[in-house]
């Protein structure tokens, strides 16, 4: 198999390539900053007041490099924006209503506007939330379990992984109820969800068996198992249409696979925040100093 090195994305000549355990595998011995050298992403959707109706979900772009990838914490209670470049974060707002620590803040998708809806697995809630201000509007009771990873997927419907029960599900967006579509198959531990828009298909990545499974969204059963070589032990997922890979994030760590081998690239060690669990990509270029 070809050794996956997407050197149109990174910096090839300021990485080492170091051994490990398993052959295929590639890692770095360096956080070193990468480019991206795509064009300007844009987002479709007009946008809608929050919490009415729904809001088109974002369309698939070949690249993001124009967006602003973001992760919501859950002990800080924060919007945080994350700097490829720098392998840094900063923080954009604290969420203003919120002041329960046990919310759980573990996953995030944006829509074409901005707003972001978030899983607030630990009171078992949908939230909008704009990363921004800090605003923060209940959508409602999901009625599910541990909701750890969600994603717009195809269609612009919203779907999660609800590890409690080991299934698919699927978000009302206008009241937050989640409706199960079927059971993964196996017992999900920590996980993340993310949408491969080029190809089409759903993807779910778990801690415990540190590989990418393909989601069945009619089905909800998982197939086509690839394994990584990121030492999970938190989980977030990002679909980059750039060069058909992932970002994950784990810990304080951030990664980069590739979603056909698994192969594994350490980006970066962000610098701020004690444990990063949810990525997800605003299109729109958040000017968060405008708001």
């Amino acid at each position: 198999m070809r050794p996956w090195l997407p050197c149109l994305a990174l910096a090839c000549s300021d990485y080492e390539v170091v051994a490990t355990s398993k052959p295929a595998a590639l890692s770095l011995a360096a956080d070193t900053a990468w480019q991206d050298s795509a064009s300007t992403a844009t987002a479709a959707g007009e946008s809608d007041d929050q919490g009415e109706g729904t809001v088109d979900a974002p369309e698939c772009h070949e690249d993001y490099s124009s967006s602003t990838l973001v992760s919501f914490d859950s002990e800080s209670l924060s919007a945080y924006e994350i700097d490829l470049d720098a392998g840094a974060a900063r923080m954009l707002a604290p969420l203003s209503s919120v002041n329960d620590p046990m919310a759980s803040l573990n996953s995030s998708a944006f829509r074409a506007d901005g707003i972001a809806f978030v899983s607030a697995s630990g009171v078992g809630e949908l939230w909008l939330v704009d990363p921004c201000t800090g605003d923060v509007q209940v959508v409602g009771a999901t009625g599910r379990g541990d909701v750890c990873g969600i994603t717009f997927g195809p269609g612009g419907e919203l779907f999660g992984l609800d590890r409690t029960s080991d299934e698919l599900v699927r978000f009302d967006q206008a009241t937050g109820a989640g409706s199960v579509v079927g059971p993964v198959g196996f017992d999900v531990e920590l996980c993340g969800l993310a949408y491969d828009c080029v190809a089409g298909e759903l993807f779910g990545v778990d801690s415990a068996s540190q590989q990418l499974f393909v989601l069945d969204t009619a089905t909800g059963a998982a197939r086509r198992f690839v394994p990584t070589q990121v030492p999970f032990q938190s989980v977030g997922l990002e679909y980059d249409p750039a060069d058909r890979s992932f970002l994950a994030s784990t810990g304080t760590e951030l990664w980069r696979v590739s979603a056909e081998s698994g192969e594994s690239i350490r980006l970066a060690t962000l610098t701020e925040g004690p444990n990063w669990d949810d990525l997800a990509y605003s299109l729109v270029a958040l000017d968060c100093g405008s708001r």
